[in-house]
């Protein structure tokens, strides 16, 4: 088996650091709403994720090409439970800001960005599908 992506299955964020990047794309203010503000913000998250891999996918090339922890090798018969750390993800989220009462009426998230890979040289997160060298170790992918 070749060790891919997709051989990590139901991914399940468990933990959020503080984003490194974000931006507030678009504020507008509700009509006829003093202090109702509608917000969509586009941030990178660095976040820790727990998936589930097929034992013959990880013994195979995956846990060579994925950053793994393993937090449980026998999960079951066919299945190890592990751990990526500081995984960074862009997200798009909108929210509706109460500013008279401080406080975040709804908040939905609208977008989660791909995981591109893992650099072969380094392990360094791919962060782009264009991406033909590593940011890293400046090793070229091609």
């Amino acid at each position: 088996m070749g060790g891919q992506i997709s051989d990590l299955e139901d991914p399940t964020v468990t933990y959020v650091e503080d984003p490194s990047k974000i931006e507030v794309v678009e504020a507008t203010q509700y009509k006829g709403e003093e202090e109702l503000y509608h917000i969509e913000v586009y941030a990178t998250l660095d976040m820790t994720v727990d998936v589930f891999v097929q034992k013959s996918a990880y013994y195979g090339s995956l846990s060579e090409r994925v950053p793994l922890a393993v937090c449980d090798g026998d999960w079951n018969k066919w299945y190890i439970w592990a751990q990526i750390e500081e995984l960074k993800l862009s997200v798009s989220f909108s929210l509706v800001f109460d500013a008279t009462q401080k406080t975040v009426e709804d908040f939905e998230v609208s977008e989660v960005g791909d995981i591109w890979g893992w650099c072969r040289f380094c392990g360094a997160q791919v962060l782009s599908e264009a991406a033909e060298d590593c940011w890293s170790c400046g090793k070229s992918f091609g």
